[in-house]
């Protein structure tokens, strides 16, 4: 997995109709400028320029660090793990749309590929079902997507799932994942130069994002070998979101530009079963059952495992009681 911790704005984010182009991946070289720390310099880079580098998080195969794009147009890794790391990625366009079915589109990273130093390369994101994006909501007084992209930023991919990893010697891991959404509420407060109508600060300010969270379905190696995971919809509690129980339907409205059916918004799922199989069949397949309630969070009630010489019949099963007291 890599997940991005945004600095400023996100590193691909163009600013509407901006030319030259102002995003980080372009302008990078400008943080090396020799006057970089003079008041010229400073008056020169505009609010609507991003001079922060976003770092990037990466976690696989039990090796962990972040890394970050220079002034020098390299990646800067650092993992306390030790190891070397080659960085690419790949920035192509993201399509939606706006409130009157228009279609409108940016650009972003869909892809990186690093490599270790033993050979090993790891795909992350390059499928849409395997990135997480956060999609702004649609606030009354912005009319369009165009508005939308000037006062909150365009749709921002912003995490990376694992798609694919390729051994020195050729051979191929493959992991497909399907989408689902659910909203995010965030507070936030800053201050700021003031823009042309005057505001300079906003202090606890709440906004709303729907993001898209990708769900691991299938594991496929080239010897056959492969791992499925079912998921179905779950019945348990919801969470509140700007006050409004059980994902109301305002929180729906402010994202219909997307084209998204309401009722794939804020579904909850729950892992039915996970089947290891061979080219040969099934090895083994391990059933969860659950207690749901609409009035309370999930909870897993049993684990079932079942192997391919005993058929449907349970090899093994694990319960699990609770407290019934409530904190």
């Amino acid at each position: 997995l890599i997940t991005r911790n945004t600095n400023g704005k996100n590193d691909e984010y163009q600013t509407p109709s901006a030319n030259p182009n102002t995003s980080y991946l372009e302008k990078y070289w400008a943080n090396g400028a020799s006057d970089w720390n003079q008041n010229s310099y400073m008056q020169y880079v505009t609010a609507s320029e991003d001079r922060a580098p976003d770092e990037f998080a990466f976690s696989f195969n039990g090796i962990s660090g972040s890394f970050y794009l220079n002034y020098d147009g390299k990646w800067a890794v650092k993992s306390k793990e030790g190891v070397t790391l080659t960085v690419a990625y790949v920035k192509s366009s993201l399509n939606y749309y706006d409130s009157n079915n228009n279609y409108f589109s940016t650009t972003g990273i869909t892809q990186f590929t690093l490599k270790t130093d033993d050979g090993t390369t790891y795909i992350f994101g390059r499928d849409v079902n395997a990135i997480e994006f956060s999609l702004p909501a649609l606030y009354d007084g912005v009319a369009d997507a165009e508005a939308l992209l000037f006062h909150y930023g365009p749709a921002e991919a912003c995490a990376w799932q694992l798609s694919e990893i390729i051994a020195p010697t050729g051979q191929h891991v493959n992991f497909t994942y399907a989408t689902a959404y659910s909203f995010k509420q965030v507070t936030y407060s800053q201050v700021l130069f003031p823009d042309s109508e005057g505001h300079n600060r906003y202090l606890n300010y709440q906004t709303k994002f729907l993001t898209t969270t990708p769900y691991l379905t299938k594991i496929e190696a080239d010897n056959g070998m492969s791992c499925a995971f079912a998921k179905s919809p779950s019945n348990e509690l919801k969470y509140t979101f700007f006050n409004e129980p059980d994902l109301a339907f305002a929180n729906y409205a402010d994202f219909n530009r997307y084209g998204i059916p309401r009722a794939n918004m804020g579904q909850y799922y729950k892992l039915d079963n996970i089947v290891l199989s061979s080219k040969n069949g099934l090895i083994k397949a391990i059933v969860l059952k659950y207690i749901e309630n609409s009035n309370e969070r999930l909870k897993l009630k049993t684990v079932q495992t079942t192997s391919w010489s005993t058929s449907d019949a349970p090899t093994e099963q694990y319960s699990f009681e609770y407290n019934p007291s409530l904190l």
